[in-house]
């Protein structure tokens, strides 16, 4: 989902030489990281982060 809601960031994979890292995307006013599956997100406000919640289903943690 963050594919297709989201611009992957230009930053190279992390670990490096790994197939399958950390990828960056940026949405609408939400910075998005994906660790092989685990969603990491920010949002500029609580509504932004919401809207995320609701593109990609699984469970949030919220703090």
């Amino acid at each position: 989902m963050l594919e297709a809601n989201a611009a992957r960031l230009p930053f190279p994979m992390y670990p490096t030489g790994q197939e399958r890292g950390s990828r960056w995307f940026l949405g609408q006013d939400v910075l998005s990281r994906d660790d092989d599956g685990a969603v990491l997100a920010r949002g500029r406000t609580a509504e932004d982060l919401h809207r995320v919640r609701e593109l990609i289903p699984g469970d949030w943690l919220n703090g």
